[in-house]
């Protein structure tokens, strides 16, 4: 009963807006609610402010010693407005399934500073299988955090390894530079050629995803140093047609380089927004959606959108991240890092084959970095959720003051079909019979089809998703408000849609008085078109 509990006053916790509302339900305060799980995973969905004060909340840990994020009322700033800033967050005690996919979203604010910007923000999932203990960040600067930095011998102390475990990390590059390759003394990556647009800037504003670690025992001196290539790379601003606007790799490792401006011209924008927007109403809101969806071929489809004022735009579209992929490391000194024979000559470039097979349980962790120029990076309001959840909608009727009236509680509402890899949206995949009321304090109701306060009694009919009505003497002089959610209906194989983590947010039908003498219906039943 308490994890049902906790999956709706969540869902709920997002709804809920600051106006008051006079209404013959209860007003509930929600003082936060913190990270929770069961046997390992996470009960969605889940949300988290950052914005509850100066403390870490519960559960979410600061890797590294020279860590920088500050949690405020304002929101997780992951860098100050300084040079070679790094702050990040790990969510240790949120694991979850990676059978059925994610759904990832947060605003990020990068402002002040040098207006060209530096490096960025950084959401990556790693094994969840990896001890606490054994986790840490990857280099700063260009690495973002996720990547190695390697080196040459004699600048050994430069070497970073890249995440443990890493499956997949996702730039909100700012300079560029985490897509592009690197082969100095003291710092080496692998990523696309050079010769992107803008100088030592390299394709500036760039939604970047980079793969796997490559999987080497402790034994290896390469271990830590491997993989980790880049798949994808997109820039969101306008770009010349004789320049490079985006990359992706080939199944033969190679990278196909697209020319121009990838985006719509009219959805053109800079990552970095300039300011803290606090509504979509500000044309420097920013927001990421991020989602991996099972593919029917193994491994995940990989989306990305970004909100920029009340735009939403796709970056990255169903990119299929296979379970194996062919990538060059590119940035090799002719005799290796751990000779100091000719330690600094770039050497043949070699192929290797990454087992990026999906961890059976994922972990999540953020990051911010700023190199020589300087940027705040911050985020809050993170959400995670499963995809294709049901999705139940507000609504509101006008009905009888003084006699029983009866509507279609379902409107506008839907659920999915078909295999998780494309399922469809409809009214009709509702499952009529999972429908629930919840009392004041989001418990759900003992009998889910009954519901009953000051203002009158509510009564569903699972067999045509009715509701009955009965006002009681206060109503007409306030409004009703009855709280519920749905689910989906059991499928086969890759149809969870009818599992409780699939449940819907919870929604509210609200009821104002109309003044008449005979029963009123104030809705009919309507078929909702596929989403």
């Amino acid at each position: 009963m308490m994890m049902f509990v906790e999956i709706y006053a969540r869902k709920l916790f997002e709804n809920i807006t600051r106006k008051a509302v006079k209404s013959c339900s209860v007003l509930l305060m929600f003082l936060g609610l913190g990270v929770y799980g069961q046997t390992g995973t996470t009960q969605f969905p889940y949300f988290l402010s950052l914005q509850e004060g100066n403390s870490p909340p519960p559960g979410v840990f600061l890797p590294g010693t020279n860590n920088r994020a500050k949690f405020t009322n304002e929101g997780l700033f992951l860098t100050e407005l300084k040079q070679f800033q790094f702050g990040a967050i790990l969510l240790q005690d949120l694991a979850f399934n990676s059978n059925n996919g994610i759904d990832v979203s947060f605003e990020f604010n990068i402002y002040d500073g040098d207006i060209v910007g530096t490096d960025g923000i950084l959401m990556f999932l790693y094994d969840g299988s990896i001890p606490d203990k054994d986790m840490h960040m990857g280099a700063t600067g260009r690495s973002l955090g996720y990547v190695f930095s390697r080196a040459g011998e004699s600048a050994k102390s430069k070497r970073a390894k890249g995440v443990p475990g890493a499956y997949l990390g996702v730039g909100f590059n700012i300079s560029g530079n985490f897509k592009v390759k690197n082969f100095g003394e003291s710092a080496r990556i692998n990523g696309t050629d050079y010769g992107w647009p803008g100088g030592s800037l390299q394709g500036v504003s760039h939604v970047t995803l980079r793969g796997a670690e490559m999987k080497l025992p402790q034994s290896d001196p390469y271990q830590g140093y491997r993989g980790y290539p880049v798949l994808k790379t997109v820039s969101t601003v306008s770009v010349d047609k004789m320049n490079r606007g985006g990359a992706y790799i080939m199944s033969n490792g190679v990278y196909k380089y697209d020319f121009g401006t990838q985006l719509p011209e009219k959805e053109t924008f800079n990552l970095r927004n300039g300011a803290i927007a606090n509504s979509s109403e500000d044309v420097n809101y920013r927001k990421a959606y991020i989602s991996l969806i099972p593919h029917i071929e193994g491994g995940f489809k990989v989306s990305v959108k970004v909100q920029h004022g009340k735009e939403i735009t796709t970056i990255i579209d169903d990119y299929h991240y296979e379970t194996s992929v062919q990538y060059y490391e590119n940035a090799e000194s002719i005799n290796g890092d751990f000779s100091n024979q000719d330690e600094n000559v770039e050497g043949e470039q070699k192929l290797f084959t990454l087992d990026s097979s999906v961890p059976e349980i994922f972990k999540i962790g953020f990051a911010g970095v700023t190199g020589g120029r300087e940027n705040v990076h911050m985020i809050r309001n993170l959400r995670i959720s499963l995809p294709y959840s049901a999705e139940a909608t507000d609504k509101a009727f006008e009905v009888c003051d003084v006699s029983t009236s009866t509507f279609y509680s379902l409107l506008n509402d839907i659920a999915y079909s078909g295999h998780i890899s494309n399922p469809i949206g409809a009214n009709e995949n509702i499952d009529p019979y999972s429908f629930s009321f919840y009392n004041a304090d989001m418990t759900p109701m003992v009998n889910p089809y009954l519901y009953e306060d000051d203002c009158g009694k509510w009564e569903y009919n699972p067999e045509d998703g009715m509701i009955s009505f009965f006002p009681k003497p206060l109503f007409s002089l306030k409004k009703a408000i009855a709280k519920y959610s749905i689910k989906g209906k059991s499928g086969g194989n890759g149809e969870p849609y009818g599992e409780e983590s699939y449940r819907s947010n919870v929604a509210s039908i609200t009821l104002s008085s109309k003044s008449c003498s005979m029963p009123i219906n104030p809705s009919v039943r309507t078929r909702v078109n596929q989403k």
